[in-house]
């Protein structure tokens, strides 16, 4: 299944996708995708901010895979003469998408100062890994099987 592994992480690191793969163990792939990098300014606070969503493909025999999910969030508050470290994660199967709006804020990723959109959608992520790997011949294991 190596081989498997390893032109799943090709086709989504070669295919334009904002998020990367690499191979994380002998049966899992680990498709990241850090969807905010940003510090952003407020009433009298200056916020540093991480989020990222990770999407694990699970190599299964018989041509059959499943797949989990974990996203987690890390940030930075200064406010008010006081440092705040916040984190949080969840893992299991997620479904959803989100949108945030920064009114003034530096983006990491593109160097964009001012209003910064952030979009996060599982899809994006679920629905591209989903055709590559049936594209290798794989079937997303189910509920009975």
């Amino acid at each position: 299944m190596n081989a498997d592994m390893q032109k799943l992480v090709n086709s989504i690191n070669g295919g334009g996708y904002p998020f990367t793969a690499d191979i994380k163990n002998d049966d899992t792939v680990e498709v990241m995708w850090r969807w905010k990098d940003a510090v952003s300014l407020g009433w009298g606070s200056v916020t540093d901010e991480v989020r990222d969503f990770r999407y694990f493909v699970t190599f299964l025999p018989n041509s059959k895979y499943r797949t989990s999910s974990k996203s987690g969030s890390i940030s930075v508050d200064v406010s008010g003469g006081k440092v705040s470290i916040g984190k949080s994660s969840f893992s299991g199967q997620q479904l959803g998408a989100h949108k945030e709006i920064d009114l003034l804020s530096f983006n990491k990723k593109d160097g964009n100062v001012g209003v910064n959109s952030f979009d996060f959608n599982t899809k994006r992520i679920s629905e591209p890994v989903k055709e590559i790997m049936e594209n290798m011949g794989y079937k997303k294991k189910g509920l009975f099987g």
